[in-house]
């Protein structure tokens, strides 16, 4: 698997930016990575698709409105807001930390699983 690492770290700009990838915007067999800790906001208005997303640091905003799908999980630890858009995880799991907000919406029923690991 390959790694596209996010580069642009101002402001808000869309997933599907080509020039905002270190190797341009993620498919099937890339790892999405963010790694620069810094105030910015990467919207997903469309329809993306990615191997997994890596994402340990606090600052950046995660704002999904189309579709994001993820082939095995991954880490995010910023703000991740599903208000309004639909995440696809089809094996392994997504691991949200440090002061992650998830915010989610089920349409027709179904079922959100947060679970909450202490650490010791």
């Amino acid at each position: 698997m390959s790694n596209s690492t996010w580069v642009g770290t101002t402001g808000t700009s869309d997933w599907s930016a080509h020039g905002d990838w270190s190797d341009g915007v993620p498919t099937g067999p890339q790892a999405a990575v963010f790694d620069a800790n810094a105030d910015y906001t990467v919207d997903v208005a469309q329809s993306e698709t990615a191997e997994t997303l890596l994402g340990d640091v606090a600052l950046p905003v995660l704002d999904v409105t189309g579709t994001l799908a993820l082939a095995d999980g991954g880490t995010w630890a910023g703000t991740f807001d599903l208000a309004a858009g639909l995440l696809s995880v089809e094996s392994g799991q997504l691991v949200l930390s440090g002061p992650s907000t998830l915010q989610a919406e089920i349409d027709g029923g179904g079922v959100v699983a947060v679970i909450v690991r202490r650490k010791t």
